[in-house]
């Protein structure tokens, strides 16, 4: 997973070109300006709700974004199978 501390529009969007290549994020927007907060959430609501993943919220201003279809490496790997689709 990715975490990050999200400032600015720009993070959240690097956010959700993540959130699009598959890639589960842990976003902070504790430290975010106020005026920013609400219109990032928004933003990544719909681009979560656009790859129908899952949202959770961890504590406040703590979030994670997880894809449906999340790659999990096993080790060690069984034969013929280097990960598995969830």
């Amino acid at each position: 997973g990715v975490h990050k501390e999200l400032l600015s529009m720009e993070d959240a969007r690097m956010a959700a070109n993540g959130m699009m290549k598959g890639d589960l994020q842990v976003i902070n927007l504790s430290r975010t300006p106020m005026e920013h907060r609400q219109r990032i959430v928004d933003f990544l609501s719909g681009v979560n709700y656009a790859l129908e993943g899952n949202w959770e919220e961890l504590g406040e201003f703590v979030y994670l974004i997880a894809p449906p279809v999340a790659n999990v490496e096993m080790f060690p790997p069984t034969p013929g199978s280097a990960s598995v689709r969830n």
